[in-house]
């Protein structure tokens, strides 16, 4: 359902949503925000079964803690931006620190949606590792960028009931297809807090919007699960070129909205025999085989369920916060970009 208030931007989408705030350079406006279950979606059952995975990604963003406008960018001998009006920022207030990782998005202009962890800052100058694709030589002067703090482990779940050894998987890009885990995280509940497999605090792990991770649970269900954020303004940017020229690749992902979209309307470059697995969050088991496959064919230009072979494009719908795996064909092109608009209907007051 959803709240209708005459000052704020509202929007429908797996419950009730309400406005939050941006700050951008001198102007205060409202921007929508929204509440989405992870997990089970089914009335009445946990988020996540005992002794389950499931399939997950982020659809929301963090909340803004600055707007403003681009002076210069570098990327040479690093990426940085300079913002325009001297913030007079303290040193490092953006860096890396206990519990705060920041991003610097782009929101306007043709690299809309490039994104880049801030990793060090002066006054007026942000230090940029890069997040997604994108060319920070043609923001200009006229763009615009805001920082958002970062979804981490610790941010995800911090309002849910997690037993002792629940874990996340995360699935780093690399070539061949059926990939095991790239890094595994565990919980320790006496200390309420995430741990490497070297016994790392792993607490400020950084999970970006779109990026697909397995969560585990334990002995007992997690009743519930769920992220407040902002909803997504500005363009998706993932890199889904290939590490392997020429073989089949597999890669983790999902929309960033907090809205279900059609698998046709996701904006992918489609091309023929590229395949979309879909894992099912409502089955109680591990390690599971994908539930739906989905296969795109250029001879009618629409997506099938392998299944039945019936055209899914505009009726398979992919849920949010739903992580999938896209299996790019060995006939696809080795370089790819996914580039997807906002799909959540806002405007401004």
């Amino acid at each position: 359902m959803s709240a209708y208030l005459p000052t704020m931007l509202t929007l429908a989408a797996s419950g009730l949503l309400v406005a939050g705030q941006q700050l951008h350079a001198q102007t205060v406006y409202s921007k929508p925000a929204g509440f989405v279950k992870l997990g089970d979606p089914t009335p009445g059952e946990p988020a996540v079964k005992p002794d389950t995975d499931v399939s997950l990604a982020i659809p929301l963003e963090r909340e803004t803690v600055y707007g403003g406008d681009v002076a210069s960018t570098t990327t040479d001998p690093e990426f940085s931006i300079t913002v325009q009006d001297n913030p007079n920022w303290s040193l490092n207030q953006w860096a890396p620190s206990p519990g705060t990782p920041y991003v610097a998005i782009i929101t306007s202009g043709s690299e809309s949606g490039l994104r880049g962890l801030i990793t060090a800052n002066t006054g007026d100058t942000l230090t940029l590792a890069p997040a997604t694709p994108g060319d920070l030589t043609q923001v200009t002067s006229a763009d615009s960028v805001v920082i958002r703090k970062c979804w981490t482990l610790k941010t995800i779940f911090e309002d849910a009931d997690l037993d002792n050894n629940c874990q996340v998987f995360l699935y780093d890009p690399r070539p061949g297809i059926n990939h095991s885990s790239s890094r595994k995280y565990f919980y320790f509940e006496s200390e309420d807090k995430w741990r490497s497999t070297t016994f790392q605090d792993a607490d400020d792990t950084v999970i970006h919007p779109g990026e697909r991770f397995v969560f585990r649970s334990k002995t007992n269900p997690v009743t519930s699960l769920a992220l407040f954020g902002n909803v997504r303004d500005t363009r998706f940017l993932a890199d889904l070129s290939k590490l392997d020229p020429g073989q089949i690749e597999d890669i983790g992902l999902a929309h960033a909205d907090p809205i279900p979209v059609a698998v046709g309307d996701l904006g992918l470059p489609e091309e023929n025999g590229d395949t979309i697995l879909v894992y099912d969050n409502t089955i109680a088991e591990q390690n599971k085989s994908s539930s739906v496959k989905l296969e795109f064919w250029s001879l009618d230009n629409e997506w099938h369920n392998l299944s039945n072979f019936a055209v899914v494009s505009e009726t398979f719908m992919l849920e949010p916060g739903q992580g999938f795996v896209l299996r790019r064909s060995a006939s696809s092109a080795d370089e790819a970009q996914w580039q997807m608009e906002p799909h959540a209907p806002i405007s401004e007051p």
